[in-house]
C-alpha cells in the first residue's frame, strides 16, 4: 500500500485526528497558560517599580531642594540598594542625570556585601569581619554576697546576597536573579507643587522569569506526554474500528471473486456488529438467487434438449418427402433448432464454468501445444472459407497453470468469432508469446470491426454488436471466455478499428521465456 493510500485509511486518520486535537489543545492550553502568566509578572514588576519610584520621589524632595548632590548620590545608592533596581535621578527637563545608582546585570550579584576591610560595614548591620563582645554582669545572692557573671557573643564574617525572599547568607554570592526590562519614570513634586526633578527605575527583578521557565518545560513535556498517549488511544480505537472492517472486505473480495459461501464473523453489540449482521443475511439472499438462477438455467438448458433433438429429427424425416417448397421452410426450422441448440449448449456450459469456480489449484499446462492443436484445427477451415491463417508459436514450451478443457475453449470461442466476422480475403493471425511475465494468446484478424459504443458490452450476456444481425450466434461466446479467463487469473482485451479487431488471453505463466517462432501458412 502507497503512502497516500496508507493515510486515507481510516487506520490512520484516526490516530492522526486524536493527535491533531490534542495538539491544538495543549498549544492552546500553553497559549493561554503562559500568556496569562507573563502578564501577572509584568503586572508585578510595573506595580513594584512605580510603588517604589513613587516613594523615593516623595523622599528625595528634601535633598533636590537643597542641591545636596553627595547625600543624594548616597541615599539613592541605599534605595537601590534596598530595591534591587537602578536608579537615575534627572533634572526637571529630564536632560541631565543628577544621580545615577549605576548598571546592573544579570551576570554579577545584585547584592553583595562581603568588604575586604575589617569592622562592621555601616549602618545598615551586616557585619564583615568576626566581633566579639565580652559583658560583665554583678549579681546579689539572698545572703548579700556579691556574685560577677561575664557573658561573651560573638558574631562571624558572613556574605550577604539579595534575593525575591530576603537575603541568602553565605560564603560566596551567587549571581543575581534576571532582570526586567521595564522602566518608570516619576516626577518629583515640592511642597509648592513645582516639577523640580523625575526619577527613573529600572532594571528592577524579573518577577516570573524562572517560573514563567518552570512552567514552559512542564507544559511542553505534559504536552508530548498527552500528544503521545492521544496517539496510541486514536491507535487502539482506530484498530477496534478497522479489524471488523478489514474483515468484512476480505469477506466481499471473496464474494465477488465467486464464493458465495463467505461470511463475515463480526460478532459485536454496535453498529459494525449490526452491519455484519446485515451483510451475512445479504449474502446468504444474494447465495441462494443466484444458485436458484443457476440451477433455473441449467434446468432449462437441459429440458429443451429432448424437445430439440425430437423437433430436428422430425424436420429430418419431413424434408426427405417434402417438394421444393416445403424443403425450404424445413431448412429454415432446422436453421433455427440448431440456434437453439447452440444456445442450450452455450448456457449449460456457461452453468458449468459458475458452479467450478471454487476449484482447487488447477495442473500445468502446456500452453504451445494447445495453441498449436488448435490453430491446426482452424487453418483448414480458413483454408476452405478463403481466408489466410497465420499461427506464430515459441519453440520454448510455456507452461501455465488452466484447465484442459475450458482453456481450449475459449480459444475456439475467439477463433469461431474471428472466422464468422472475417470475410474472404481476409486473414487471421494466431500468436503466442510472452509479456511481462505474462503468457499472451493474441488472435488478430481484418474482419469488421466493433463500434467503439460496443466494446464497453461486449462481455455481457446475450449482448451482440449492432453490426451482427446478420451473422448467427447468441452473445454467450465472449461471457463464456470471460468467466474462463477469470478463473484462470487472467483477463481478456479486446481492440478493434478499421484494420479489424485483436483479442488477446492473458494468462499468469511458468517458465515464461522463449524466442523463435515458426509460421503457417
Amino acid at each position: 500500500m502507497t503512502n497516500s493510500l496508507r493515510f486515507r485509511s481510516l487506520r490512520w486518520q484516526l490516530p492522526l485526528s486524536y493527535v491533531a486535537i490534542a495538539l491544538l489543545a495543549v498549544l492552546a492550553l500553553g497559549i493561554a497558560l503562559l500568556g496569562t502568566l507573563r502578564e501577572f509578572y509584568r503586572e508585578q514588576e510595573m506595580s513594584y517599580l512605580t510603588g517604589n519610584a513613587a516613594a523615593i520621589a516623595e523622599e528625595i524632595v528634601p535633598l533636590l531642594a537643597t542641591n545636596e548632590r553627595l547625600l543624594l548620590r548616597s541615599q539613592i545608592d541605599a534605595f537601590a540598594f534596598l530595591t534591587q533596581t537602578r536608579i537615575q535621578v534627572l533634572d526637571a527637563e529630564g536632560q541631565t542625570i543628577l544621580a545615577d545608582s549605576g548598571e546592573l546585570d544579570s551576570l554579577t550579584p545584585a547584592i553583595s556585601v562581603n568588604p575586604d576591610g575589617g569592622g562592621l560595614l555601616d549602618s545598615l548591620g551586616f557585619v564583615a569581619n568576626e566581633v566579639t563582645i565580652v559583658v560583665e554582669q554583678e549579681k546579689q545572692n539572698e545572703d548579700g554576697a556579691l556574685s560577677s557573671q561575664t557573658v561573651v557573643t560573638r558574631t562571624s564574617q558572613l556574605s550577604a546576597q539579595g534575593s525575591l525572599y530576603g537575603f541568602n547568607l553565605g560564603e560566596t554570592p551567587t549571581a543575581a536573579s534576571e532582570r526586567s526590562n521595564l522602566a518608570v519614570e516619576m516626577s518629583i513634586i515640592d511642597e509648592f507643587g513645582d516639577l523640580i526633578g523625575r526619577v527613573q527605575l529600572s532594571q528592577g527583578p524579573a518577577y516570573g522569569s524562572v517560573i514563567l521557565r518552570s512552567v514552559a518545560w512542564g507544559w511542553a513535556i505534559a504536552g508530548t506526554a498527552a500528544i503521545l498517549l492521544a496517539a496510541l488511544i486514536g491507535w487502539l480505537v482506530s484498530r477496534r474500528l478497522t479489524q471488523p472492517l478489514i474483515a468484512l472486505t476480505a469477506v466481499t473480495g471473496r464474494m465477488a471473486d465467486g464464493d458465495l459461501g463467505a461470511r463475515t464473523n463480526v460478532r459485536r453489540a454496535d453498529e459494525l456488529g449490526i452491519l455484519g449482521h446485515s451483510f451475512n443475511r445479504m449474502a446468504e439472499q444474494v447465495e441462494n438467487t443466484v444458485n436458484s438462477l443457476r440451477q433455473f438455467t441449467a434446468d432449462a438448458a437441459h429440458e429443451l434438449y429432448t424437445p430439440l433433438t425430437a423437433l430436428q429429427t422430425d424436420l429430418q424425416l419431413l424434408d426427405s418427402d417434402a417438394d421444393l417448397a416445403q424443403q425450404q421452410r424445413v431448412a429454415r426450422a432446422q436453421y433455427q433448432a440448431q440456434r437453439l441448440q447452440g444456445l442450450a449448449d452455450s448456457l449449460l456450459e456457461l452453468s458449468r464454468l459458475e458452479a467450478e469456480s471454487g476449484q482447487e489449484e488447477l495442473p500445468l499446462l502446456f500452453l504451445n501445444q494447445l495453441v498449436q492443436t488448435a490453430g491446426e484445427l482452424y487453418a483448414s477451415q480458413a483454408e476452405q472459407a478463403d481466408l489466410g491463417f497465420e499461427m506464430h508459436v515459441p519453440d520454448r514450451r510455456i507452461m501455465v497453470r488452466g484447465d484442459d478443457s475450458q482453456l481450449p475453449r475459449a480459444l475456439i470461442n475467439v477463433l469461431d468469432n474471428s472466422l464468422k466476422f472475417t470475410p474472404s480475403p481476409g486473414r487471421i493471425v494466431l500468436s503466442l508469446a510472452v509479456e511481462d511475465d505474462m503468457a499472451v494468446i493474441t488472435v488478430r484478424d481484418t474482419g469488421i470491426s466493433i463500434p467503439q459504443e460496443d466494446l464497453p458490452q461486449l462481455f455481457n450476456r446475450f449482448h451482440r454488436g449492432r453490426n451482427t444481425a446478420d451473422y448467427p450466434g447468441n452473445g454467450l461466446g465472449l461471457a463464456i471466455v470471460q468467466e474462463i479467463m477469470i478463473r484462470h487469473d487472467g483477463r481478456v482485451t479486446i481492440e478493434s478499428g478499421s484494420w479489424g479487431t485483436e483479442v488477446q488471453l492473458i494468462l499468469p505463466g511458468d517458465s515464461l521465456t522463449g524466442r523463435g517462432v515458426y509460421t503457417i501458412g
